[in-house]
């Protein structure tokens, strides 16, 4: 959902992009996300649940801001569905006996 609360569709398949290319960096991107320290806390509006992750403005200051949602030009949220990509090469890495 965007910032005007229109429902948007995510495809992964090709034929909806243009402009395919590597991630540029992405051992480093990943390690970067191994230093974000994850993080509990209560929500302002909702002091009685803890809740569990991450904060926009600590993956931001790592260089994460393609993982990020943001609003009025600040971070607002992360796109968690797609972390786990900056982990699959240094898996890959660890799988095949090298360190990243």
């Amino acid at each position: 959902m965007d910032d005007s609360g229109v429902i948007h569709r995510v495809s992964s398949s090709e034929k909806y992009k243009k402009n395919i290319s590597p991630i540029d960096d992405i051992i480093n991107k990943g390690n970067a996300l191994l230093t974000i320290t994850p993080k509990k806390w209560q929500d302002k509006n909702n002091d009685k649940d803890t809740q569990v992750g991450l904060i926009a403005e600590d993956l931001e200051k790592v260089g994460l801001s393609d993982f990020l949602f943001y609003k009025d030009g600040k971070p607002e949220g992360i796109q968690y569905d797609r972390l786990f990509i900056l982990l699959m090469p240094l898996i890959k890495n660890i799988m095949e006996g090298k360190n990243g």
